[in-house]
Formats: structure tokens, sequence, C-alpha cells
């Protein structure tokens, strides 16, 4: 408890209860409508937009969110008006941003170093301004879970049925998508793009392996993805490893002894 003297890792602290919920929250309708590349999408596309600012001299946070701005408004359209499933459509805009990640990074003059520090982050550099912002998007992303958890039912049988059911399918549809978005640029400096959405994916794939409750999968993911994160802050403070990575390590752990105590023995159903 000591550590809590230090004004860092309180806001490391913070942060890890921040990113926990927040994106094992937009994790659940992820892995439920089996759109896990989109988290690696958007995560990718934070990247991009945090590296496309590096190298023309702005700020690389609101590079992140105008990437991820653009990728949400780009991936439904491409899908519907090519009509390739979104998979395919994330597939596509992935490599673009890909490219112009790598290509601009090769670019940069002089050290890698700012733009190293986005591929990997760090939640003990966190200030009080990114909590604030953090915090608005928690808060974002929680309203939003309670408000749509009735579309977000109907769209897991399918945007097609959801339609026909009455639901918003496609404006909650894209709705997942630019909090996906909002998430990931938030969080793209504490955790690092390269394994952003990992946190986004494996509490809400814990949580899965216990339930199929919308309502339920929605409160079990967060404290999941609370505990991985403070864990992996623990340990990294302990050991003095990478704070992102080992994050990461800690919820694929818990994933992990989820699946192999799973009381769905390897069923999938969205009833």
């Amino acid at each position: 408890m000591s550590w809590l003297d230090y004004g860092f890792i309180r806001h490391g602290v913070a942060a890890c209860v921040f990113a926990g919920v927040s994106c094992s929250l937009i994790g659940v309708p992820i892995v439920v409508m089996d759109l896990a590349f989109l988290g690696v999408c958007m995560s990718h596309a934070a990247l991009a937009g945090a590296v496309v600012g590096l190298y023309f001299g702005f700020s690389p946070t609101i590079g992140a969110y105008v990437g991820c701005g653009l990728t949400a408004i780009l991936i439904g359209p491409v899908a519907d008006r090519t009509r390739l499933g979104s998979g395919s459509a994330m597939g596509v805009i992935f490599a673009a941003l890909l490219g112009v990640t790598f290509l601009l990074m090769g670019l940069l003059e002089g050290p890698k170093t700012s733009a190293l520090s986005i591929l990997w982050g760090s939640l003990l550099t966190v200030g009080v301004t990114d909590l604030m912002v953090m915090a608005m998007v928690t808060a974002v992303v929680i309203a939003a879970a309670v408000l749509f958890v009735p579309y977000l039912r109907a769209l897991m049988l399918g945007r097609e049925l959801a339609d026909a059911l009455g639901a918003p399918a496609t404006a909650t549809y894209y709705g997942v998508i630019v909090l996906c978005g909002l998430t990931t640029a938030c969080f793209l400096s504490g955790i690092g793009g390269l394994l952003l959405f990992c946190l986004v994916l494996t509490p809400a794939a814990s949580a899965y392996q216990f339930t199929y409750r919308l309502g339920v999968m929605m409160i079990v993911a967060p404290l999941i993805g609370i505990a991985a994160a403070l864990g992996g802050l623990f340990v990294s403070c302990l050991l003095n490893w990478p704070t992102g990575a080992t994050i990461i390590l800690m919820a694929c752990v818990v994933f992990a002894v989820s699946t192999l105590f799973s009381t769905k023995r390897g069923h999938k159903s969205h009833t």
C-alpha cells in the first residue's frame, strides 16, 4: 500500500480501473457478435493516427481519435457497398492502416522513441488530464451499454432479423464500431497500440465462458478487466516489467483459467 504514496502509481491504478471497465464493456458486443477483428482494426487505426500526428507535427492523441473516427466511418459503408462481410472490409482497412503506420515510422527522422512508446504504452505516465478524459469515455461507454442492451440482444440474432423485429440494427452496429474506436483512442497511450485489442477482447471472452446472458457478461467482463489490469500493474511494478504487456499477459492467464473451468464445455449458443 505504500506504493500508493506515489502520484504516478495512483494515476496508474485509476487508469487501470477505467481501462478495465471501458475496454471490457465494449468487448462484450464484439465477442458475442463475432467481430473480434474490429478490436485489432481499431487499435491499429489509433496507432496509425498517432504516427501521422508525430510525422506531421501535431498531437498523437488527436491523430489517434481522428484515425479511429475515420476508420469507424469507413468500415460499415465499405462492407455494405462492396458486398463484403464486415471481417473482409476490416481486413482491407487494416492492411492499409498497417502500411501507413510502418511507412511513416520509417520516414520519421531521428530517434523513434516517441513512436515506439505509442506501440507499447505506459499506464504509469498518464496525467490528470488523461484521467479526466478516461473517466468521461468510461461514463459514455457505461451509459451506452445500459441504454442499448435490448438492441444488442436483437443484433446478436443478425442484422436482418433485428431489422425485421423493429430494432435499429444498423445504427446499433455502427454505434458499437464508433464506441470501440473512441475507447481505443482513449487508452492508446496507456496500453499501447499493439496490445490494446487484447484488453478489449480477452475479458469479454473470459466472461463468455460462463454465461450466454448479455447482462451478466456486462457485469462479469469489467470485473475481469479491472482485476487483470490491476494485477498486471502490480506485477509490472514488482518485477520492473513493461506495464501494458504485463496487463495483457495477466488477462490471457485469466482467459486460460476461465476456459479450463468453463461450464460450456465447447458448446456455443447465443440463446
